[in-house]
């Protein structure tokens, strides 16, 4: 997910990240999990502020630039 720079500060994350995890929910999804990376501080601090929690368990290599699992749990 990224919003465009002069965009930012303007709450659109926010309603992106509220539609992604109502999408979910509306889907009976158990859970979300996203990558991002640790140097993305606005990032993380949408996601905590949402609900997300880290996942110390850092699992996935797919994407060269995520460093940083995160998860919410929607049951």
């Amino acid at each position: 997910m990224a919003v465009r720079k002069d965009f930012q500060g303007r709450g659109v994350g926010k309603l992106l990240l509220k539609r992604c995890i109502s999408f979910a929910k509306e889907r009976n999804a158990l859970e979300i999990f996203l990558l991002t990376n640790d140097v993305l501080k606005p990032a993380l601090n949408l996601y905590l502020s949402s609900g997300f929690v880290l996942n110390d368990e850092y699992d996935d290599e797919r994407y060269e630039r995520g460093n940083t699992k995160m998860h919410l749990i929607l049951s």
